[in-house]
C-alpha cells in the first residue's frame, strides 16, 4: 500500500519554483469529502470545521457533516 502525502495551501503557496508544481491535484482526483477526510487526518492540533473547510476547498456544511460522521 502507498501513501500520498498531499501538501496543505500553507506548504503549497512557500514551494519553490523547482519543486514540481502540485497546485490543484488534490482537487482535481479527489472529491470534496475526500479532500476532508485527507486534511483532517493530516492535523497534529484541532482545528475548527471552517478552518478543514478551507483547507479541503470545500463548504462549511458539507464539511462539517463528513466531520460528524
Amino acid at each position: 500500500m502507498t501513501s500520498t502525502y498531499i501538501k496543505t495551501k500553507r506548504e503549497r503557496c512557500c514551494m519553490s519554483e523547482d519543486e514540481p508544481n502540485s497546485e490543484g491535484l488534490m482537487e482535481r482526483q479527489t472529491t470534496g469529502e475526500d479532500r476532508v477526510r485527507m486534511t483532517a487526518r493530516q492535523l497534529s492540533e484541532p482545528q475548527t470545521a471552517n478552518w478543514i473547510a478551507s483547507e479541503a476547498g470545500w463548504s462549511h456544511e458539507p464539511t462539517k457533516r463528513v466531520l460528524d460522521r
